[in-house]
């Protein structure tokens, strides 16, 4: 009995859980005041694009009055693409392009907010394209 007990009182360890290995995101979404639009994104593309002159920095915008800023601010053309899109669901597939084809470090897209399956899709095509997604969405003031 006199062991029983003993074998009570000495402490035992239990295994440590080990934290669920999950792969980082690949997709950062920036909500921006329409008026912060340039100030918060041009200097943070300047920086991206110098960051990695073998890979393209991608903006896909509706948008067609990027060029001007973007000389402007110091933006490298050498490693900058602008790709216009016609509507949302080009912006959609081409961010989808540009994130698996691999020749793009980064794509910024400025889109709207997307279900979670649409999300899981373009972070399959991170993956395979070994790249990251800013989304920008503006929001009025």
């Amino acid at each position: 009995m006199a062991t029983a007990l003993q074998n009570l009182q000495e402490p035992t360890t239990l295994p440590r859980a080990q934290p669920a290995k999950v792969a980082p995101s690949r997709i950062t979404e920036l909500v921006i005041p329409s008026s912060e639009h340039q100030a918060v994104l041009l200097p943070m593309m300047r920086y991206l694009g110098d960051t990695n002159a073998h890979q393209w920095l991608t903006l896909i915008s509706q948008s067609n009055q990027q060029q001007q800023p973007l000389k402007a601010h110091g933006v490298n053309p050498h490693t900058l693409r602008v790709i216009q899109a016609q509507s949302t669901h080009d912006v959609l597939w081409m961010t989808w392009e540009a994130l698996s084809n691999g020749t793009s470090h980064t794509v910024i897209a400025e889109l709207g907010p997307q279900p979670q399956d649409v999300l899981k899709e373009l972070e399959r095509a991170a993956a395979e394209g070994n790249c990251r997604l800013i989304l920008v969405r503006c929001r009025s003031n």
